[in-house]
């Protein structure tokens, strides 16, 4: 048996949906039906969607968490799938992937500010103006 994360979308919230127990709902029966096991039900809440769903515009979003033997996904996708209920439907395989992350070293890179040296032009001098001799 495997984990799997199921998202769904319905048109009422998922815990009232058929009677107040929630042990009642169509989406859990069919889950025990093929021999799985629910771990763990979270609602979201009821959400606005970005385009109509069968003529919906909001839905209520519910995550729910099973164990189910891999063989029978194909077929609770393909019963999830002719719900009325249900508008939309996401089963994931919720393995964690081991991946290392690679740690980034921050290298210190050494700024100079480097600054034109100018050669200081000797200043010219302003010759003085001819002074013609007075007659």
């Amino acid at each position: 048996m495997e984990k799997y994360e199921i998202t769904i979308i319905t048109k009422e919230p998922f815990d009232t949906a058929h009677g107040k127990d929630t042990k009642d709902t169509p989406v859990k029966k069919e889950i025990e039906s093929l021999g799985g096991k629910i771990l763990n039900v979270q609602s979201l809440g009821q959400k606005q969607m970005a385009y109509q769903i069968k003529k919906e515009t909001a839905g209520f979003y519910t995550v729910i968490t099973l164990e189910i033997d891999p063989t029978k996904v194909l077929e609770l996708n393909k019963k999830f799938g002719l719900k009325q209920e249900i508008l939309r439907h996401l089963i994931l395989v919720a393995k964690a992937a081991k991946t290392e992350v690679p740690r980034v070293r921050k290298e210190v890179v050494e700024t100079k500010t480097i600054t034109p040296e100018v050669e200081e032009k000797p200043k010219e001098e302003i010759p003085e103006p001819l002074q013609e001799p007075v007659e």
